[in-house]
């Protein structure tokens, strides 16, 4: 599994199980599906799919700035075009 600049990995799944980051109306959802995989290739999924969940909309936030998302999200502007290019490779 390709490693980014993430957020504390555990920290993100303790925030995402309490609701801190996406209330339970926002599009991101835990998959029924995660429960049928592997752990470990279950939580590869879910950080996936939580960092381009992230990234695009922090992105959108800041309508496209590169330089100001990465500094609201403390990487670099590097990381987040890595990541970008990490998603458009998934599709």
């Amino acid at each position: 599994m390709e490693r980014y600049a993430t957020i504390g990995d555990d920290q993100v799944l303790e925030q995402l199980h309490s609701n801190e980051i996406f209330p339970c109306n926002q599009e991101f959802s835990f998959s029924e599906t995660l429960l049928r995989l592997p752990y470990k290739t279950a939580r590869a999924k879910l950080l996936k799919e939580f960092q381009r969940f992230y990234f695009e909309g922090i992105i959108q936030r800041f309508h496209g700035n590169i330089n100001q998302a990465a500094r609201k999200m403390g990487v670099t502007r590097s990381t987040i075009y890595r990541a970008l290019k990490s998603f458009s490779n998934v599709d």
